[in-house]
């Protein structure tokens, strides 16, 4: 009859084994990070989890920058449409140019670009026909 620890224990050869797997499901893992990492990362938004989408860019110089803006420094305040379900997230990009970028309820960027001159007020004016300030979460993020 053996004893426990001699059923047990399968030596080095078991040692071996388990630390192999695991090796293995460990660069499993940072396999699919690096694969899905890198291709979400040239289309989405870091800050905010918004999907970036090629319209804004290829019709709007600034988008870049107001991307670039929401990611470091998150939005100045949000505004909502109100009837449709979008988000108009306002970042101040320097000192004279505010910039806006469109989102939908699922986190995909409709457009990003600076209203009439890019001014705080030109921005305003765009936005007061037809959304208000939100102050919710959210939904992409919820």
């Amino acid at each position: 009859m053996s004893s426990y620890a001699e059923s047990y224990d399968s030596g080095p050869q078991g040692c071996t084994m388990v630390i192999a797997w695991l090796g293995l499901g460990i660069a499993f893992v940072i396999g699919l990070a690096l694969v899905f990492g890198a291709a979400l990362g040239d289309n989405m938004s870091l800050a905010l989890g918004v999907m970036e989408q090629p319209h804004a860019e290829a019709r709007h110089v600034e988008a870049p920058a107001i991307r670039q803006c929401l990611d470091n420094n998150g939005p100045y305040m949000i505004w909502k449409h109100k009837f449709a379900p979008t988000w108009y997230l306002i970042c101040q990009i320097d000192a004279d140019t505010w910039g806006l970028q469109a989102v939908n309820r699922e986190g995909v960027e409709k457009t990003a670009f600076s209203p009439g001159d890019g001014s705080y007020r030109a921005l305003m004016d765009y936005l007061r026909g037809f959304a208000t300030k939100f102050k919710g979460g959210l939904p992409w993020l919820q």
